[in-house]
């Protein structure tokens, strides 16, 4: 009887596991380019709009330190673990927004070693935490629904 209760929770472990495993939260990387009017990226995402779930990572690097000595990134709402207010060569964001569906406005601006600024560009970090939901069972919810 106890081997059988044995099996029984190893095989429980075992797919708790695997679930965790499938579930983990993701790192993404931009790279920020300050030799424009307004910032350029390079990574994931595009124009420096991503996708993100909860409990992911977004890090904003300086791509050239030529023509990026910093950067400054302000949320409109709390999206970060780390605040609405970053700076820094490297920024990191660990998503806290629990929200099934979210837009995060940010507006980042680079600083120049000559001190001048990028115009501020005003992306998005886009929360989508229906995971892998068949578009049938996905509920509409937040700011992108209509009343």
């Amino acid at each position: 009887m106890i081997k059988n209760s044995t099996s029984k929770c190893m095989v429980l472990v075992a797919a708790c596991l695997a679930i965790a495993s499938a579930c983990a939260a993701k790192q993404y990387s931009i790279t920020v380019d300050g030799s424009g009017p307004k910032p350029g990226y390079n990574g994931d995402g595009q124009n420096g709009h991503i996708v993100v779930q909860y409990n992911d990572t977004v890090m904003w690097k300086c791509g050239n330190v030529n023509n990026c000595q910093s950067m400054t990134i302000t949320f409109t709402t709390s999206t970060c673990q780390e605040g609405m207010n970053l700076s820094g060569q490297r920024i990191t964001c660990t998503i806290i927004d629990m929200m099934t569906v979210d837009l995060n406005k940010y507006t980042l601006t680079v600083m120049r070693p000559n001190g001048s600024t990028t115009a501020p560009d005003d992306p998005y970090v886009i929360v989508d935490n229906q995971g892998g939901l068949p578009p049938a069972k996905r509920k509409p919810q937040s700011k992108l629904s209509k009343p």
